[in-house]
């Protein structure tokens, strides 16, 4: 059994992740960091097997000695923000820092985040938005460190996962007002060719599988949405879920 840390305990894939980190025999305790400890408290399961930790991950500091006092051996990275990339790359320092720790699982996006893929084929010439080319940063850090070198497989010891899910359900409930407004705008159209969605407990049982079997997730992309694309004109069946791995 392994101590798991995940941030965004309370957010779209934490809230149906810790039920399931709570049911799998292989996540002993769970270590949630956050800067609101009563609020945080009142919004996840009450059990002793999760520690809130009032905290701020952006401490270098505080965050590996944190890992360290409470032997965390999986860890689950979940950022978004406009600081996201300067918390992460002091993330994954303290990470490394913290011999304990012995598997990281990333949150990042569906597609080839390569530098190659993104700024040479496959955008020819459109540039991606900030929030997606963070992704492209850390997925070319965790690949080309020495430490996680080899594609995850026994870089010192340490590896990583990550995982790639196309756009969520969840966001048509936030644009819900204004489709429903005077105006009736869909901030996210779907056009005609069709898109891959997914939703959050799909990514959050994915983060499950792999805490439980870190190694043979080691090193690996695993794309998770729809097989079936959404387009503006059909709204597909729920039936289509799959992953696919990379």
């Amino acid at each position: 059994m392994s101590n798991m840390f995940i941030t965004s305990a309370s957010g779209n894939i934490g809230t149906p992740l810790l039920p399931l980190l709570l049911a799998s025999p292989s996540i002993k305790n769970i270590i949630c960091p956050t800067t609101n400890a009563a609020r945080l408290r009142a919004q996840i399961p009450t059990t002793d097997r999760i520690t809130v930790l009032a905290g701020s991950i952006q401490h270098p500091v505080w965050l590996e000695q944190t890992l360290r006092d409470h032997d965390i051996a999986i860890v689950f990275l979940n950022l978004t923000g406009a600081d996201e990339l300067f918390t992460t790359c002091n993330f994954l320092s303290a990470v490394l820092r913290a011999p304990c720790v012995r598997h990281l699982v990333y949150l990042s996006a569906c597609g080839d985040l390569m530098p190659r893929a993104v700024f040479q084929e496959r955008l020819g010439g459109l540039v991606l938005p900030g929030h997606v080319l963070v992704k492209t940063a850390v997925e070319q850090m965790l690949r080309g460190c020495p430490v996680w070198n080899d594609e995850g497989r026994g870089g010192g010891g340490r590896t990583f996962t990550i995982l790639g899910p196309t756009l969520f359900f969840g966001n048509d409930l936030r644009g819900k007002g204004g489709m429903m407004g005077p105006g009736g705008v869909y901030g996210e159209p779907v056009g005609t060719k069709g898109v891959s969605r997914v939703d959050v407990k799909d990514i959050a049982l994915a983060v499950v599988k792999v805490a439980e079997e870190p190694e043979r997730w080691s090193g690996r992309k695993i794309m998770i949405g729809s097989k079936q694309l959404y387009t503006v004109s059909s709204p597909g069946s729920r039936d289509g879920f799959g992953v696919t791995v990379d």
